[in-house]
């Protein structure tokens, strides 16, 4: 929170026009220090949807049913290749989560630390303290919170208990929660040849786009004046120009 203050002032002084803009949207749906710490997700962009886009961005292309079709199999294809994958973790946590884990580590030991001699730790930062209790896994830098992998400070404080920072990952990152959330298989469906027929009337088609402009010789709408086009001289309604 103190550094969100500290760069909006600061914006605030370079552009008030921007700073005015900016604060327009609330800040909880694009600055960390007001995220929620429930999700453990510190994602400020929409990388997720645009990912599942470009996953299905031929299959769009697609009639309804040939769309449908290559996103059932591309999701029960994924169902098992990332159970078999969590089989190869070595870990019980993903492959990613001990690499953003790995990095926060880098300059970790070199950290000065202060005991409370219960689970509160001070942790001097290139001159600024930030304050670590495991015990609750949280940090003044709320990365810890936000993530719920232990941030640079938390690891500091955990390595001077001589405790694994792995045990301190949140548990939705474990294998237990990643097998549950694609343990379930997908229906098996047969082919168009196989389905039953119901024999009732097929819907019509949706009806084709009218074209709103106005056509040649007609009046328009209500208070639309038809004004003389200078080069075809052809009847144009005001509504035709928006």
């Amino acid at each position: 929170m103190v550094e969100y203050d500290e760069h909006a002032q600061a914006l605030k002084k370079i552009n008030p026009a921007a700073y005015h803009d900016l604060v327009l949207t609330e800040p909880k749906h694009w600055s960390r220090a007001f995220f929620t710490t429930e999700v453990k997700c510190d994602i400020v962009d929409n990388s997720l949807c645009e990912a599942f886009k470009g996953r299905i961005i031929e299959a769009k292309c697609k009639s309804i049913y040939s769309m449908l079709e290559d996103m059932k199999i591309m999701t029960m294809t994924r169902m098992h290749t990332q159970r078999d994958a969590c089989a190869r973790w070595r870990r019980d946590c993903g492959p990613r989560i001990i690499k953003k884990l790995e990095e926060n580590r880098v300059g970790a030991i070199y950290y000065c630390i202060i005991w409370n001699g219960d689970a509160g730790y001070e942790v001097m930062d290139k001159g600024v303290k930030y304050v670590v209790d495991v015990f609750k896994r949280d940090c003044t830098c709320r990365r810890w919170q936000l993530t719920g992998i232990p941030c640079i400070h938390a690891i500091s404080a955990i390595n001077y208990r001589q405790d694994d920072a792995y045990d301190y990952v949140d548990e939705c990152y474990k294998n237990t929660k990643f097998l549950a959330a694609y343990q379930n298989m997908m229906m098996l469906v047969r082919g168009e040849k196989f389905w039953k027929k119901t024999y009732k009337e097929a819907p019509d088609p949706l009806p084709a786009r009218v074209n709103q402009r106005t056509s040649e010789g007609a009046s328009g709408s209500v208070g639309e004046t038809p004004i003389a086009s200078a080069a075809l001289g052809t009847p144009i309604s005001h509504g035709s120009l928006v």
